[in-house]
């Protein structure tokens, strides 16, 4: 794996349309024939008011942090792998 997805999915992150990004980002995963990318659900880290949050670790340990998520957003997320 060389990337690996977490979106948070505790109840606010649910209730804020988590399911919905968590859906966009596999149909975008899939719709690119990305290999090598792991997809997590994790639960919520308590910033409740910057949900959808999705965080992407990448090899070698880099982090990075996405907030107030949308669908369109997650194009930009996963065109950035």
């Amino acid at each position: 794996v060389n990337v690996r997805i977490m979106v948070h999915m505790g109840s606010s992150g649910i209730a804020s349309g988590a399911r919905e990004i968590l859906n966009a980002i596999l149909d975008e995963i899939k719709n690119r024939k990305l290999e090598k990318v792991e997809v997590v659900q994790v639960g919520g880290m308590g910033f409740c008011s910057f949900e959808p949050i999705v965080e992407v670790l990448k090899k070698g340990g880099q982090r990075e942090f996405y907030t107030n998520v949308t669908c369109e957003k997650v194009k930009e997320i996963i065109s950035s792998l």
